[in-house]
């Protein structure tokens, strides 16, 4: 069976995905996440700092080293948000191809949105066929409305609320100050008050991302990473407003002791919980069901599907 590879380059981290090819679907082989920090202070400056994409090009060539081992080809890399805001993106698709010979193909908000989705709801078992998908990433939040099977999107919203770009802004220390909890929640509903209402309201919502996923990890005690453990699982608005709160006291190094919760999330999940918690209040959800899926699937998956039609 054909072996490929999927890294995406968001704005808080850099993930691999590297899977067998067959009729019968996609078989992730390797998964792996490393927090690079590539979007700080873009908000700010515009810019992507030569320290952050050094970094990204590190972790590129550790990953390099791993796609040789299981012999996969092609290597399909995407940048999302801080790489899509940056005035600068042309120096980070230069370090890419310089230190690994890889294409960086920056995606448009349209094409991330699309291609998460069809990522996303691979092997979810709704309970309707009218899903609203949520991805809160470092740089931006998208929404996108859609049918799971087969993938159709008839709407779909980039939000301004990364949880990096919301943390830079607004949180200045752990424990997290009141105020400044507050001043978040405040600039999230701002944001989401502006959303228009879809034309069919979705009855199911689903997360894909490290800020759902982390969210359940800690919420099920897991404390190791098993691929497919938390696919299909299910949090409650309460379970999110619980663990949020009980983070929200806590210092960063108290934090990490929490299982499911690892190093280079322990600030920015108090925002992204933030967000989603205020998502799921405003657009009146009571569960969230979580996707281990996303934008490397849909990457690849597209990848097959424009290959199998040639």
């Amino acid at each position: 069976m054909p072996v490929h590879a999927a890294i995406d380059i968001g704005t808080n981290a850099v993930l691999l995905l590297i899977a067998d090819i067959s009729k019968q679907g996609l078989t992730p082989l390797h998964l792996e996440t490393r927090i690079a920090r590539l979007g700080q202070q873009v908000h700010l400056t515009g810019e992507l700092t030569p320290s952050a994409i050094d970094q990204v090009t590190t972790i590129l060539q550790d990953y390099q080293r791993i796609i040789q081992n299981f012999g996969a080809e092609p290597v399909l890399v995407t940048g999302t948000s801080a790489a899509r805001d940056a005035k600068n993106q042309s120096k980070l698709v230069e370090a890419v191809r310089k230190t690994t010979g890889w294409q960086l193909r920056i995606l448009s908000g349209e094409e991330e949105a699309r291609l998460t989705f069809e990522g996303g709801v691979l092997g979810l078992t709704p309970d309707t066929s009218h899903i609203l998908l949520v991805d809160i990433g470092g740089g931006s939040t998208e929404l996108v409305w859609g049918i799971p099977s087969p993938p159709s999107i008839y709407a779909s919203i980039s939000l301004n609320l990364g949880a990096v770009r919301l943390l830079e802004k607004f949180i200045t220390a752990a424990p997290t100050p009141e105020r400044e909890y507050h001043a978040l929640q405040q600039a999230i509903r701002a944001e989401l008050e502006m959303v228009p209402q879809p034309p069919i309201p979705p009855v199911t919502l689903a997360g894909v991302a490290g800020t759902v996923t982390t969210l359940a990890a800690i919420h099920f005690g897991l404390a190791e990473e098993i691929p497919g453990q938390l696919h299909n699982q299910r949090l409650s608005r309460h379970d999110i407003h619980r663990i949020n709160g009980q983070l929200r006291q806590q210092s960063l190094s108290e934090r990490l002791q929490t299982p499911g919760l690892h190093p280079g999330r322990e600030d920015v999940i108090i925002v992204g919980a933030t967000i989603l918690e205020t998502i799921m209040e405003m657009f009146g959800f009571k569960t969230i069901t979580i996707s281990e899926y996303g934008l490397r699937y849909g990457v690849l998956w597209d990848y097959i599907s424009q290959t199998e039609h040639r």
